[in-house]
C-alpha cells in the first residue's frame, strides 16, 4: 500500500521534498513544498492505510492524512504527534469522519498555543482527484485533511455542525495553513 500511496501523492503533488519518520516503522510522513500553494507545505501520511477501518455504515475503507502549514510554523515532531493522535482512531478500526473534531493537548503546537482542536474534512485546497485512491484488489484509500482550528472556529463548528461551518469557511476564507491565524471576523466573539 505504501508504494501505491506514495506514487499517487507524487502524481498530484510533485516530488517529495523529504520524509519524516513516524512513531513506528508502519508509517512515515511525506513532505511536499509549495503545496497546495506557494508558501505552504503539505505533510501526508504514508502507511496508515495498511489498516482497514469501518465507516458508520460498516463498509471498509483505508485512510491516510494530510496536513498543510506555512513553512516553519510547526516542527516535524509536532506533525508526527498530530498524525499519531488521529491514527489512534484508525488503529482502533474507526474511520476518521468528515466534520469530526479532535481535541489537542494544551501546547501541542508550540508556535500556535491558541489551537485546541483538529478538524477532519476533505482536502479542499487540493485537486479533487487527490482525495481517493482505488488500489487493485483492496479497499479504497481516502485521504482526509486535518486542519487545526482556533477556539472561535471550533465553537462555531460545535454550534452549527460541519455543513454550516464549511459554508462559512468558504465565505470567510481564512488561511487554514496558518496555525497562528486570528479568527475571521465572522467567528470573532463566538461564545
Amino acid at each position: 500500500m505504501r508504494q501505491i500511496v506514495s506514487e499517487h501523492l507524487q502524481s498530484h503533488l510533485g516530488s517529495i521534498s523529504r520524509r519524516i519518520a513516524g512513531v513506528d516503522d508502519s508509517w512515515d510522513v511525506l513532505v511536499f513544498d509549495d503545496e497546495p500553494m506557494t508558501g505552504a507545505v503539505a505533510f501526508a501520511s504514508c502507511g496508515l492505510s495498511s489498516v482497514v477501518v469501518r465507516q458508520p455504515d460498516k463498509s471498509p475503507i483505508r485512510q491516510e492524512l494530510l496536513l498543510t502549514f506555512r513553512p516553519g510554523s510547526v516542527s516535524d515532531g509536532e506533525v508526527v504527534r498530530l498524525i499519531d493522535l488521529l491514527s489512534g482512531h484508525m488503529r482502533a478500526g474507526e474511520s476518521l469522519l468528515r466534520g469530526s473534531l479532535h481535541g489537542l493537548a494544551p501546547g501541542l503546537l508550540s508556535g500556535a498555543r491558541n489551537v485546541e482542536d483538529l478538524y477532519v474534512t476533505l482536502p479542499v485546497y487540493f485537486d479533487d482527484a487527490l482525495r481517493k485512491i482505488e488500489p487493485p484488489s483492496a479497499e479504497p484509500i481516502v485521504l482526509m485533511w486535518a486542519v487545526p482550528l482556533v477556539p472561535e472556529e471550533a465553537r462555531w463548528l460545535r454550534r452549527t455542525g460541519w455543513k454550516g461551518f464549511e459554508e462559512i469557511l468558504e465565505v470567510a476564507d481564512p488561511d487554514l495553513t496558518d496555525p497562528r491565524r486570528r479568527p475571521a471576523p465572522v467567528f470573532a466573539g463566538t461564545n
